[in-house]
């Protein structure tokens, strides 16, 4: 039988890789639905002012957003294509979602996303502030 002694560097560059496939990151939704104010704390949300919209090229949904946040610029994708135009989206202040890991789809980087809700009629509307100010 042949054996094979395996250097402790290799051991712990493999229980290192072990280690972070396996650590879980998630919010712990209790029996009703609902999570914790130490879960919710940790979501950053901010107002941004929509400097350019565009379609994404083979998507019916996404749009492709570049969005002022503070002093850096966003990209985002979001899933509103159905519900605006581009043209109406610039130049509006929305309130994103800025501390979510990059995400691809359609082969661009999303970067946060834009907080909505829906209406009464199922219409989606931006959650929005009267009050914004660019340095």
């Amino acid at each position: 039988m042949y054996k094979r002694q395996v250097e402790d560097d290799v051991i712990k560059l493999q229980v290192a890789k072990l280690g972070a496939t396996t650590k879980k990151t998630h919010i712990i939704e209790d029996s009703n639905g609902l999570v914790s104010i130490d879960d919710f704390s940790k979501i950053k949300l901010k107002t941004g002012l929509i400097l350019e919209a565009e379609a994404v090229p083979k998507s019916k949904k996404l749009l492709k957003l570049k969005v002022k946040v503070g002093e850096n610029v966003l990209q985002i994708l979001a899933g509103i294509a159905e519900y605006y135009n581009p043209e109406y989206l610039i130049g509006r202040v929305v309130v994103v979602v800025a501390n979510l890991k990059p995400a691809k789809l359609f082969g661009l980087e999303s970067q946060g996303m834009l907080l909505c809700a829906s209406d009464d009629d199922k219409k989606l509307v931006f959650i929005t502030t009267l009050f914004f100010s660019i340095p």
